[in-house]
């Protein structure tokens, strides 16, 4: 049984320049109460590829919308930032133990690199226990390991790998956590694939109801905790990190990539 270390959480919360500005713009807002969707948006689209970045629920949540981006999954090493190509990293599936040496079994679940199906037979967990799949430019989340999802991937030389359910089809996951921290999720926003994540600590129900509240139907779990290290490329090129590089940083095997477009 593989260790929970993907869900454990990290004190550290210096998420750098972006959060900062986020706090400021919290401050501003003078009905604390409000529910509605209500929009900030960060930054502008100046290229053809691009990450759009939105700030929700009255600065309660930060979403993170590729433009004009295909989805990668990739193993063993991590992505460069000096890839110019690449616009988005985070981490994607559980990691079972910390290892110095990269081993694909240590990767939690079910997933395909390089058009290859590892850990096959991988079933079901109290930890892993939905299905992510991604061809073509549409996203597929299921509860439970999903077979059709990973042929079909396969197939059509995509995405597939498996995580802990957070919301599918609007029908909530099971997860026991209560800690107030910060929680990140792949998810469907306005029919479009993004991450969000939740600006300043809250425990988890909370966030599952906030993201419910944005009309979030479709959401997997992918919050790393000591090893959450992520980037993404500003409409200026800059790597802006959202998470330090922790001593668990090395210890990382897989990331959820998003490409600039091939034309």
């Amino acid at each position: 049984m593989p260790q929970k270390v993907g869900m454990k959480t990290n004190d550290n919360m210096k998420t750098l320049i972006l959060f900062l500005t986020i706090v400021s713009i919290s401050a501003c807002k003078s009905d604390s109460t409000r529910q509605d969707a209500t929009t900030t948006i960060l930054n502008n689209e100046k290229k053809e590829s691009s990450i759009r970045i939105e700030i929700l629920n009255n600065s309660q949540f930060i979403c993170f919308t590729p433009i004009d981006c295909q989805l990668e999954y990739v193993v063993e090493t991590p992505p460069a930032t000096s890839d110019s190509t690449i616009m988005l990293s985070m981490a994607a599936s559980f990691t079972g133990q910390r290892m110095d040496t990269f081993k694909y079994s240590n990767i939690c679940g079910t997933y395909l690199a390089d058009s290859i199906v590892y850990n096959r037979n991988s079933g079901i967990t109290t930890n892993i226990d939905a299905s992510f799949a991604y061809w073509n430019d549409s996203a597929y989340f299921a509860k439970g390991k999903d077979k059709d999802l990973l042929d079909s991937a396969l197939k059509n030389n995509g995405v597939f790998f498996m995580q802990k359910h957070v919301l599918c089809n609007g029908e909530r996951g099971q997860m026991n956590l209560t800690r107030s921290t910060i929680y990140r999720v792949l998810a469907k926003y306005n029919d479009k694939l993004c991450v969000i994540q939740n600006t300043q600590p809250m425990e988890y129900m909370t966030f599952v109801q906030g993201l419910e509240n944005l009309g979030i139907k479709d959401a997997i779990y992918i919050d790393m905790g000591g090893w959450r290290y992520s980037w993404y490329r500003d409409e200026e090129d800059k790597v802006i990190e959202l998470f330090p590089v922790t001593t668990d940083t090395k210890y990382q095997t897989n990331w959820i990539i998003f490409r600039t477009k091939k034309k």
